[in-house]
């Protein structure tokens, strides 16, 4: 099988650049297997699936999906992704992503317990002027 390049770009860095013989993306319709001399397309590559590719040297490598978009021009692949990790991965990821869920549910929660010593700070501040320009009349 002849390789093509394939590349993997999410927001923080490319996750992969390299050359591939096959590739298979998850969509809503099914799923699209890419070969070399692949036609220009674009791709909407579905959340949740599993994206296969083969290395030249056979070596199956299996990416959970997070849904994006996929190009193919040229002959090159690109798929955007927000996050792609390996399928074996997908435990921690799930750990890590309750985490930060937790994480931010904290923040929140602090965030609205600030703004409500705010808010009864200023009532304080606006009932002691309101008190001192009534003395002063």
């Amino acid at each position: 099988m002849n390789p093509f390049p394939f590349r993997i770009l999410t927001p923080t860095s490319g996750y992969f650049e390299g050359e591939i013989v096959s590739l298979v993306f998850p969509t809503e319709e099914g799923y699209i297997g890419i070969l070399r001399g692949r036609s220009d397309c674009i791709i909407s590559v579905k959340a949740g699936g599993v994206i296969r590719y083969v290395l030249p040297s056979g070596e199956e490598v299996r990416l959970v999906s997070e849904g994006g978009a996929a190009e193919v021009k040229g002959g090159v692949v690109t798929y955007c992704t927000e996050e792609a990790y390996l399928e074996s991965e997908s435990a921690e990821v799930s750990e890590r992503r309750a985490r930060e869920r937790e994480e931010e549910g904290m923040l929140q929660a602090r965030n609205r317990e600030e703004y409500t010593m705010y808010k009864v700070a200023m009532a304080k501040a606006f009932d002691k002027l309101k008190r001192s320009s009534h003395n002063n009349k």
